[in-house]
């Protein structure tokens, strides 16, 4: 099953880098050596946006499946992780 999933991942990850090399690849070979600067910028504008969407696609990709630990602290946890590592200090400066 985890196999799986890595190969899911990989062809998903695949898929988005794939995009967005492509795009730079067009802009950089066909988009720079036209002489009009108006669809230089647009053209620069609308893969700027489109590295967005693969930037939130490869982090929607490599999500976290569960909520790590540290998101689940209450305000009661934080008081005593806090209260334990007073006491160790006072415990270390006794010797």
């Amino acid at each position: 099953m985890h196999l799986y999933c890595l190969y899911l991942f990989s062809r998903k990850y695949a898929l988005l880098i794939t995009g967005y090399f492509s795009g730079k690849i067009f802009y950089h070979a066909m988009i720079e050596l036209s002489n009009d600067d108006v669809l230089q910028v647009r053209i620069a504008l609308l893969l700027q946006i489109l590295d967005i969407i693969f930037l939130g696609g490869s982090l929607f990709v490599f999500r976290a499946r569960e909520w790590p630990p540290l998101f689940s602290i209450g305000m009661n946890d934080m008081r005593t992780a806090r209260d334990n590592e007073r006491n160790r200090l006072s415990s270390l400066a006794t010797f």
